[in-house]
């Protein structure tokens, strides 16, 4: 099978259609225009398609992220009427420039109807299988703006179950509002080995945009939104604990810890000095 774009962490299906799941200020918009110019600097022929904003913005964006040099495997296409609509010309767009892989920002703005219509989201689908693979960007309902929550797009089921994969965004302004970071948790995956969270921090200046990985498992207020054996793992960097002490340390369930535990190929049993039984990282060095 084709092999994913991996972009700052994130892996991307590379022939078929994922999301970005989040609120209306998870930076989507961003991230779109992000992964695209990363893989047009591999060379890849990459297009944002866009219904909510102009050229001219993302221009600024893209020399704020990448610098003034052109990209020219990176192309914009602004479109007015639903996806249904212009599948034929985005097709044409992407056949004439050999684009591989496209960018949609955003479903809610590309249909043409109620998004709780499941037609509607069956259209879209339909019309996305037409077009180059991509990554689209959706809302999340008001309702579940917590990201430990089950978060999918707004609307119909059918948008969430129709994508191949989602990450999902949840965004903390840092020490000042210039700095801004996002946990990316994989939500939904249909193949491949379990992909972890990533933490993305966007330090935004007027002339640069930078960019760097940071630890999720670091940042207090992303805790838990991570999942529980990414949790038990950050707290085994301290040293050996029992399985009780965990529990009480997580506020997770002793039965789903233990789980987790037993799960895991991280952890190893140790005999403490104090006679208990705790667990503790496996540490692996190269001979």
């Amino acid at each position: 099978p084709p092999q994913d774009f991996i972009v700052h962490g994130l892996a991307i299906p590379a022939d078929s259609h994922s999301q970005f799941v989040t609120d209306g200020g998870g930076l989507k918009s961003l991230m779109l225009l992000l992964v695209l110019g990363e893989m047009a600097k591999q060379g890849i022929p990459v297009a944002l398609v866009d219904w909510e904003w102009n050229a001219a913005r993302h221009l600024g964006r893209k020399r704020r992220l990448f610098g003034d040099a052109r990209l020219d495997s990176l192309y914009y296409l602004r479109c007015r009427n639903a996806l249904t609509i212009e599948k034929d010309h985005i097709r044409r767009f992407c056949e004439q420039r050999a684009i591989r892989f496209i960018g949609l920002d955003s479903i809610g703005a590309a249909c043409d109807g109620k998004l709780a219509d499941d037609d509607i989201a069956r259209a879209y689908n339909r019309a996305l299988d037409d077009l180059p693979p991509s990554i689209s960007a959706a809302h999340v309902p008001k309702s579940t703006l917590d990201p430990s929550a089950d978060l999918k797009a707004f609307g119909s089921a059918f948008f969430h179950n129709y994508a191949r994969m989602t990450w999902t965004h949840k965004k903390q302004v840092g020490a000042s509002d210039d700095v801004v970071t996002i946990l990316l948790v994989p939500h939904k995956q249909n193949d491949g080995t379990r992909r972890p969270p990533v933490g993305l921090e966007f330090t935004v200046a007027p002339d640069q945009i930078r960019v760097k990985n940071v630890a999720p498992e670091s940042i207090e207020s992303f805790a838990q939104a991570l999942p529980l054996q990414v949790r038990i793992l950050h707290l085994l960097k301290r040293g050996p604990l029992t399985a009780e002490a965990i529990t009480d340390e997580l506020g997770a369930k002793d039965d789903s810890v233990r789980r987790a535990l037993k799960r895991s190929g991280a952890v190893t049993k140790v005999l403490g000095i104090d006679g208990m039984t705790k667990f503790a990282l496996i540490e692996r060095r190269p001979l």
